[in-house]
């Protein structure tokens, strides 16, 4: 079994000996990330392409995979049709955040005519619908992180083992996926630790943090990942 640290060691190996499809990779799989926010269009294209760069990026970093990219597609088209829904969600909570407090004046407004509304008032109107909106923003976003949490404990194994070749048909197996989980969750947390204290380097420190987060993190995630789910 592959330890949390050797995961990462392995996947720095495969990196330094790969950089430049490493590199390749980051940015193709970033760029990807930016089209499946498309409602429907987005996921189908994802659960298409996904599976081949991921297939194509291990072959040539960690060995052969045996990829099923029918089934592929169909495990990740489930997965990224759910991240749709939860995108949704927060767009329509954030984008009810903004027209909450200019719903709610136009609102007053309409109701009070021939009533002289002073701006005091108004104002507290206002500070009302935005506060509303705002708690109603916060508490979407604490479920779509929930639903998030519980997506990838049970289908992160899932959505790799079939680009690895190591299942012939859709199934969940939540224990495997919580230990695949925990790696990537784990260092996925002490990366962005490392890239936040980049990104406060005087001048340049945000264009140094993007770059190590698409350039570095995204291929040494995935190659963790990847490294797991083959031990287990």
């Amino acid at each position: 079994m592959v330890g949390f640290v050797e995961a990462f060691l392995k996947a720095l190996d495969s990196y330094k000996k790969h950089p430049l499809e490493s590199i390749v990779f980051s940015i193709a799989y970033f760029l990807l990330g930016i089209v499946m926010i498309i409602p429907l269009l987005g996921a189908v294209i994802g659960a298409y392409l996904i599976p081949r760069l991921l297939s194509w990026f291990y072959n040539k970093t960690i060995g052969n995979t045996n990829t099923d990219y029918k089934l592929s597609f169909r495990v990740w088209l489930f997965y990224l049709l759910v991240v749709n829904s939860m995108i949704f969600q927060l767009f329509l909570s954030f984008y009810l955040l903004l027209t909450s407090v200019s719903g709610i004046g136009s609102s007053m407004t309409v109701t009070t005519i021939g009533f002289d509304m002073s701006p005091y008032s108004l104002s507290v109107t206002e500070s009302y619908g935005f506060a509303i909106g705002t708690i109603f923003f916060i508490i979407t976003l604490f479920i779509i992180m929930f639903q998030s949490l519980i997506l990838q404990i049970f289908l992160t194994y899932s959505l790799y083992s079939v680009v690895l070749g190591k299942l012939s048909e859709f199934k969940v197996d939540v224990g495997k996926s919580l230990r695949v989980f925990g790696y990537s969750f784990g260092w996925g947390i002490i990366l962005g630790i490392i890239s936040y204290a980049l990104g406060i380097i005087p001048v340049y420190g945000y264009h140094i943090s993007l770059l190590f987060s698409i350039l570095f993190v995204i291929p040494i995630i995935q190659l963790v990942i990847a490294n797991r789910v083959i031990s287990i």
